[in-house]
């Protein structure tokens, strides 16, 4: 297969099978050998605080936890790091499914003689005392001699191991999905802006599977040819985006045709991919003092496997909100002053349904999928086009009207759809609201 025609694919080409972190807990306070080991007792989850060095936020690993003798581990279980109030001394964990070891406690000198690996080292004691982190394979090997050493438990710690993966991969997908739509959203306004969408999203951003990344930084900027300049600007964006507490989230591009426009794109996010939860893009043209912000949204198959279906998720009635209240402000609501104000349609809020992120698509296309004018979004929902097949509430972009990428993107460039606006300094406050709930940002402006 040609570099041309080689297919992207959230769930099998991109994302590997994966490991995780595996770590060992000792409580040595009494009182928090008899609060935890009676919640283990019970089945019950528990947060608390360890130093465990590099757990990322909802990251899961696996754990071994010595409950009462510090030289023996009695369980298994899950352990991710939760948000939370700040803690000084480590890491607020949550703990829960745990295995009892069959048919007892393990030595953890005979687990770490078995394994090669030297696990007393890497203790995290509920006293504060800092822990290191087993990676992969050395965790590998750690359960395969726990198998040996705890036999009648050994299934119950593979199933736990087998969750432990299937969750992370799980998560690595959703950081990978943040990537491609980031990535799409380049990829739109390039084609807004008349570049190379095709050539700068294959040769120049290629999607590296082992390392989520926000999109400008996956730019090769040793390509840089002197008709697509890319000149990196992380302090000065004209007026627009003075937030000096995101440098180091933040990343501009300019993109100048020889002769011709120039498009200024920024990316702005306070997460980590994995913990975003969606992607905004925002883009103001100047010739049409237009904006246009596009809100993404992924759609998934059905369990037939078959059709999409968009599922509103628990972050939507904010967003929604939020789109409404905006589009009434009279910042995207000015009178119309020039040929150049005329709109077929003056709504600046669009939804991009991204068609299942596991279907093979080419590096140099945008994602397939559907757009809806907030207008034409109002009127599905209040007309029982949000409703499932169980009564649930779902959408399935199958048979009703829409935009696909082709002519939105016509609309958009040509100055057909979006906003009447006089200028961009004010929607720092829109940029400011996405950033608040958690999503990412791409904005562009074409000169």
């Amino acid at each position: 297969m040609t570099a041309d025609s080689a297919q992207l694919s959230m769930e099998d080409d991109l994302v590997p099978a994966g490991g995780y972190r595996g770590y060992v807990l000792a409580f040595d306070i009494d009182l928090h050998q008899k609060t935890f080991t009676g919640k283990i007792t019970r089945g019950e989850p528990f947060q608390t605080i360890f130093n465990l060095g590099r757990l990322e936020v909802d990251e899961t690993g696996m754990c071994l936890i010595s409950t009462a003798d510090p030289a023996h581990v009695s369980h298994a279980a899950l352990i991710r790091k939760v948000r939370g109030r700040e803690a000084t001394l480590g890491s607020n964990v949550r703990v829960s499914e745990y295995v009892r070891l069959a048919p007892g406690p393990v030595s953890l000198r005979r687990l770490s003689r078995l394994s090669g690996v030297s696990l007393t080292d890497s203790v995290a004691a509920s006293s504060a005392r800092p822990g290191r982190a087993v990676e992969m394979p050395g965790w590998t090997a750690v359960l395969a001699a726990l198998a040996k050493l705890a036999p009648e438990s050994a299934a119950e710690v593979a199933a736990l191991d087998a969750r432990c993966r299937r969750m992370q991969r799980e998560r690595r997908t959703h950081g990978l999905e943040i990537m491609a739509m980031q990535r799409d959203a380049v990829g739109l306004v390039l084609d807004f802006t008349g570049l190379d969408r095709a050539e700068i999203l294959q040769n120049q951003m290629p999607m590296n599977p082992g390392e989520p990344r926000p999109a400008l930084d996956l730019l090769r900027r040793r390509t840089v040819r002197e008709e697509d300049l890319l000149a990196r600007d992380m302090k000065v964006f004209g007026d627009w985006l003075r937030l000096d507490q995101l440098e180091s989230k933040r990343n501009v591009v300019h993109f100048q045709q020889k002769g011709g426009a120039t498009v200024t794109v920024f990316s702005a996010h306070r997460n980590e991919l994995e913990e975003t939860t969606g992607v905004d893009l925002i883009y103001f043209h100047d010739r049409f003092n237009s904006f246009v912000m596009v809100q993404y949204k992924r759609v998934k198959l059905d369990k037939e496997g078959r059709n999409g279906v968009y599922r509103f998720d628990g972050s939507y009635e904010d967003e929604i909100e939020r789109m409404r209240r905006l589009r009434r402000h009279a910042l995207l609501n000015q009178d119309r002053t020039s040929l150049n104000d005329y709109r077929l349609h003056g709504d600046a809020f669009y939804f991009k349904l991204c068609d299942p992120l596991d279907i093979p698509i080419s590096p140099r296309d945008l994602v397939p999928g559907t757009y809806f004018p907030l207008e034409l979004w109002d009127w599905l929902l209040q007309n029982g086009f949000g409703v499932g097949k169980r009564k649930g509430r779902a959408l399935h972009p199958e048979g009703v009207r829409n935009l696909n990428n082709t002519l939105f993107v016509n609309l958009v460039r040509d100055g057909w759809v979006g906003s009447v606006s006089r200028g961009v300094q004010d929607l720092d406050a829109l940029v400011e609201e996405s950033l608040a709930e958690g999503r990412s940002v791409i904005g562009a402006r074409k000169h």
